[in-house]
């Protein structure tokens, strides 16, 4: 599990100088090589951002997760077989001195995602393999979080994502952008019928 979020909130702590005041991504998750990806089955993602608030969804036939970010701090609400826990935590602060950072090569080689077209990038990650981004220099990056310097330097927004984490092999792909206007109520949750995550779940959710 800890392999599967560490490699999934990648995409909501990226930050940049955002253009849009609001962007709405939806991506398709697919899981390989782990004992996992026929218990997780279709996953799909969806990356919500307006006016500095931003939201990840993660839905797959046994596992939800939402996460929401604001200059304040995050709220993660977790479902897993109708389990549910949540997680506050503070704003970081920023970017920490001496904090490692990627080392990215840029590939000249361009596709077509989501009728976007997209660059390659390899990313060098600290404690993981390099990673293959596809990113849309047209689209700012949206996201921040107590990370944010991993992929900052990044020239705009990731559409296509797959890397080895050791575990498992994952892959991110944008099926459809919107710029559309995003509802006050959808960065609204609620933590009533949730348990707070304790010692033993936290260790449960790093395994």
């Amino acid at each position: 599990m800890k392999s599967l979020i560490t490699a999934l909130t990648i995409l909501i702590v990226l930050q940049g100088k955002t253009q849009t005041t609001q962007e709405t991504i939806t991506f398709n998750v697919q899981v390989e090589n782990s004992p996992a990806a026929a218990m997780l089955g279709t996953m799909h993602m969806v990356l919500y951002y307006k006016n500095g608030k931003s939201l990840f969804d993660m839905n797959s036939s046994v596992y939800s997760m939402k996460t929401l970010v604001t200059d304040t701090g995050s709220l993660m609400l977790m479902n897993t077989m109708g389990q549910k826990f949540y997680m506050k935590q503070p704003a970081s602060g920023g970017e920490k001195a001496g904090q490692p950072k990627p080392d990215i090569t840029y590939v000249d080689e361009t596709k077509q995602i989501a009728g976007y077209t997209c660059k390659k990038a390899l990313v060098k990650m600290p404690n993981l393999d390099t990673a293959v981004f596809w990113y849309c220099e047209t689209l700012p990056v949206i996201g921040f979080g107590k990370d944010e310097a991993i992929l900052k330097a990044l020239k705009g927004m990731p559409l296509e994502y797959e890397m080895n984490t050791g575990q498992m092999t994952l892959k991110l792909t944008a099926e459809k952008v919107s710029t559309d206007n995003i509802p006050e109520s959808t960065f609204q949750l609620s933590t009533e019928g949730y348990t707070p995550v304790d010692d033993k779940m936290l260790g449960m959710i790093q395994k």
